[in-house]
């Protein structure tokens, strides 16, 4: 079992427009705090521009708490996302102490949708007890954004758009 309790799991992007898919094989991928930030540039500052990327868990993933940061691209609907191959578990904790996806202040046109999260599997709520149910909070959303009408568990991409002002 790989797991994450605080700092960052960040990728690296390639000076090539294309980027291939970062994956993390695992039997299970706990992430209980912290940051999962995909083609972070800190790492490689002679890269310019953001390269949008996708971060493949072959694999289940238990996101228990930390905050996902996908970059949105303002002028198409390209965006980072965060995949994974076995069920996507997304701990349903009460307030501001479940999982957390802040885009940043990107100024983007609020029609446009970002596909930001996806599963090959299922997305599962687990609640603070470890019991699954069918349904519960979605991941907290920080900032001027909202998910898209009608996301829900039994989809296998969620997508979010810009709040109306």
């Amino acid at each position: 079992m790989d797991k994450l309790l605080g700092g960052k799991l960040a990728t690296k992007p390639l000076n090539q427009q294309v980027q291939p898919d970062a994956t993390i094989v695992a039997s299970l991928l706990t992430v209980a705090g912290g940051q999962v930030v995909i083609s972070d540039g800190t790492y490689t500052p002679n890269i310019v521009g953001h390269k949008f990327a996708t971060l493949s868990v072959e694999g289940p993933v238990d996101w228990q708490r930390g905050t996902y940061k996908p970059v949105l691209d303002p002028n198409s609907q390209a965006c980072d996302r965060w995949r994974a191959v076995g069920t996507f578990y997304i701990a349903a904790f009460a307030g501001n102490d479940r999982p957390a996806i802040d885009p940043g202040p990107t100024t983007v046109p609020a029609a446009n949708l970002y596909t930001i999260l996806s599963t090959n599997a299922a997305f599962e709520v687990r609640p603070d007890d470890g019991e699954q149910e069918a349904q519960g909070p979605l991941p907290r959303l920080l900032g001027l954004w909202e998910w898209e009408t009608g996301t829900k568990y039994e989809q296998k991409n969620w997508s979010i758009h810009r709040a109306w002002d």
